[in-house]
């Protein structure tokens, strides 16, 4: 249930911002973890969308 609402939360929005630290963190994990290859793969597909972006952190994302 819980990934549903996440699913139509995310399906409804303009822009998915995710910064080059969490980026790093999920690659990890996916080192880590079961599945690597399908992880990577699946991440894949979601950065392929036009409304994902990779923001990196310097100066001025980091006051916020």
């Amino acid at each position: 249930m819980l990934a549903s609402v996440a699913l139509l939360l995310i399906g409804n929005v303009y822009i998915i911002v995710i910064n080059s630290i969490i980026f790093g963190e999920l690659l990890g994990g996916f080192a880590l973890g079961n599945k690597p290859e399908i992880n990577r793969d699946e991440l894949g597909k979601f950065m392929e969308s036009p409304r994902v972006k990779i923001f990196p952190i310097d100066e001025k994302t980091s006051e916020y």
